[in-house]
């Protein structure tokens, strides 16, 4: 009978398997809540964004016409906002405007952590 060498097996052991998959979930219960997090900083980053593009839009409107917009509707226009005002990618609403300081204003109601 041949005695086997053990450098000559083949696969894993149970144990080492295991190994593996726990350094895998350790490593994941790590990256994901980071992912998460990062998601949600976009979200409130992209969302202050589009307010100031819309406020900018909102400048440049009462400028060249002399008044400000009585809604954001008066902004579709390919010199604004040709495909449409932009939502908020947090929560999917839609801005308003301020009719006294003819702004739009941030949110306060959002699922989001921190106001956006």
């Amino acid at each position: 009978m041949r005695a086997r060498n053990p450098l000559l097996r083949r696969g894993l052991s149970l144990l080492e398997l295991m190994l593996v998959v726990v350094l895998i979930a350790v490593i994941a219960s790590l990256v994901i809540p980071r992912l998460s997090q990062s998601t949600d900083t976009a979200k409130v980053k992209s969302c202050a964004h589009n307010r100031r593009e819309i406020n900018s839009a909102i400048e440049r409107f009462g400028v060249s016409t002399g008044a400000y917009p009585t809604s954001l509707n008066d902004l579709i226009d390919p010199a604004y906002f040709p495909d449409g005002i932009p939502t908020c990618p947090g929560t999917g609403s839609t801005y308003s405007l301020n009719a006294t300081t003819h702004r739009v204003d941030d949110h306060t109601s959002s699922t989001l952590p921190g106001n956006h």
